[in-house]
């Protein structure tokens, strides 16, 4: 059974809805393809020998970046986007196999390949501060400072795919907005939670939910950028789903260690008891 992500959309409901905007964007671009300039043509097909591996080769590499291309009014990952929209149904209708079935089937399965790479900052364990004290006094001392380093998300009174949603809407540039502020109090609690003095055997959870938020942040900054591009802002909500869902994962882990070290702690008072 398909999970769905408690904040977010089902990775079906995600693909279901970008294979019906690769199939539009397939009636109305493969037709054109032979009727538009030569300059239109090559800018949506730059990418060709470059961009024929699924997932790797969709990458946004400034998630802030909204410079679209003078030739089809879409980023550079719309156009990326495009062109495999553009190679998948001419190869469909060149080989006399078109259909309305055949390109339903086509696009879904092709809108399931697609799931672009959002640069982040990242943090490796060089930059913890750490201690080896891991008693779990220390643990819950840690705990503590968490919960202020994190507080900023505490003002976050809407999940982000709902804003989006809202503005895909109303298309009301208001709820970029509030999605740019939601970027940046993830990136304020990272910068935060990066000061935090770091039990030694925490060290990996505490990276977990670093790098993670940091992706997350990036990934709204990309969804902004790209809001008004249909190919690319579909493509990055599977991009979304899959930083969220990373983010849920890591504090969830961070839970199971304060858990695991509550448990240990109670055992060994037990024994000597």
């Amino acid at each position: 059974m398909e999970k769905r992500n408690r904040r977010g959309f089902s990775t079906i409901e995600i693909t279901a809805a970008f294979s019906v905007i690769l199939l539009i964007g397939a009636l109305i671009w493969v037709p054109m393809r032979k009727q538009q300039p030569e300059s239109v043509a090559k800018a949506a097909l730059a990418t060709q020998d470059e961009n024929d591996t699924p997932r790797s080769d969709l990458f946004v590499d400034d998630p802030t970046s909204s410079a679209t291309s003078s030739a089809t009014g879409l980023s550079p990952l719309g156009d990326a986007i495009l062109n495999k929209v553009i190679n998948a149904y001419s190869e469909l209708s060149d080989g006399d196999g078109y259909s309305t079935e055949a390109g339903s089937s086509s696009a879904h399965a092709l809108a399931e390949t697609i799931q672009p790479a959002v640069f982040s900052k990242t943090y490796s364990a060089f930059d913890i501060q750490a201690t080896g004290d891991v008693t779990l006094s220390r643990v819950l001392s840690y705990r503590s400072d968490l919960r202020d380093s994190l507080a900023p998300l505490l003002s976050i009174t809407e999940p982000e795919f709902a804003t989006f949603a809202h503005f895909v809407e109303s298309h009301d540039n208001s709820y970029l907005g509030l999605l740019q502020r939601d970027a940046a109090l993830y990136r304020s609690a990272a910068s935060s939670t990066l000061q935090v003095v770091v039990p030694q055997d925490a060290v990996p959870y505490h990276l977990g939910i670093l790098n993670a938020m940091q992706e997350f942040a990036s990934t709204l900054d990309a969804l902004v950028s790209h809001a008004n591009d249909p190919f690319a802002s579909a493509a990055l909500l599977r991009s979304y789903n899959e930083a969220e869902s990373t983010m849920l994962t890591s504090f969830n882990s961070l839970a199971q260690y304060y858990r695991a070290k509550a448990n240990a702690a109670g055992a060994a008072t037990s024994t000597h008891s």
